[in-house]
């Protein structure tokens, strides 16, 4: 029952801050399921219930989506997805957890201090295929394709719901060839699938009450809030791991 009270509350943070800013559920719930479980079976569990929130708001935002712009990342962030899984399968649990720590606090930290140019150097066109492939291999170890596809597909419009629903697709899509190799590399169980899908409805509750939340919030100062929070958990995850 405490098990199932935790993740109620980790993954109702987390659905809640994808509607307010429109990213983040994984960087919230895979480090604080990974601490419960391990970090394979939390990027299957978030694929489970991130996957059902964004094909959700996909459906919605269907007339905006740029089809053949999103085939064209997914498959080739396809291919490097298994990169991914390899290496969070087969590295010790505590490295593996610390690389986690390491990797929250760098995203946030280079959103935090240097959004602007971050964001600039990603949506360069000739930066395609590194992003692409770095969304696959984050999306295979970490199950948090966001860092480098969000600033991508930003990047190629300057529409936002475009941009919005071009990223909800994309995630919905990623999510198929995380579970498949995870599950090829046995580490997906159908009690771990079972207990993900008990969370979906209060995930699509909680991120539908943060998206008209975030209508009467200012959007940066979340934003900001947000990193110094990421920064803190992955903080703390890697010097758990150091001093353990």
């Amino acid at each position: 029952m405490h098990e199932l009270v935790s993740l109620a509350i980790i993954y109702a943070t987390a659905g809640l801050l994808q509607g307010v800013v429109g990213f983040g559920f994984a960087l919230v719930s895979v480090p604080l399921v990974a601490a419960l479980y391990d970090i394979p079976t939390a990027v299957t569990m978030n694929a489970v219930v991130g996957t059902a929130n964004c094909a959700y708001k996909a459906w919605l935002l269907r007339r905006h989506i740029e089809y053949r712009l999103v085939l064209r990342f997914f498959a080739v962030a396809t291919v490097f997805v298994p990169v991914g899984v390899v290496a969070v399968s087969y590295i010790p649990g505590r490295p593996a957890m610390a690389a986690l720590g390491l990797f929250v606090v760098a995203v946030a930290v280079a959103n935090l201090f240097s959004r602007s140019y971050v964001s600039l150097v990603m949506r360069r066109r000739r930066s395609f295929w590194s992003l692409a492939g770095l969304t696959g291999v984050i999306s295979g170890a970490f199950g948090t394709p966001g860092p480098a596809a969000v600033p991508y597909f930003v990047g190629q419009t300057i529409h936002a719901e475009t941009a919005k629903a071009n990223l909800q697709i994309f995630f919905t899509l990623v999510a198929a060839p995380v579970i498949v190799f995870h599950a090829a590399a046995g580490n997906m169980t159908f009690v771990a699938l079972g207990r993900a899908g008990l969370f979906v409805p209060l995930v699509m509750l909680v991120t539908l009450t943060g998206t008209r939340a975030a209508e009467l919030l200012p959007a940066e100062t979340l934003r900001r809030v947000v990193d110094i929070g990421l920064i803190a958990l992955g903080a703390y995850i890697l010097f758990e791991q150091l001093i353990a």
